[in-house]
């Protein structure tokens, strides 16, 4: 069972994962002066589904 927590504070308002100011995903936002590796618009994850579902279709298709 996933234990609760609560969600952290986070600037990134384009951050697809951004709710009201806070991050449910990560447990931690200090990445020791590094960007944010789980960022992503929401364009950019929209961009990464098509890739995919291309692939999958592709690979099962044959």
């Amino acid at each position: 069972m996933k234990k609760s927590k609560e969600w952290i504070n986070c600037d990134r308002t384009d951050c697809f994962t951004n709710r009201e100011g806070k991050c449910p995903v990560l447990y931690d936002n200090d990445f020791h002066g590094k960007p944010c590796p789980f960022f992503k618009t929401e364009l950019q994850i929209k961009e990464e589904e098509v890739y995919c579902l291309k692939r999958l279709k592709d690979k099962y298709e044959k």
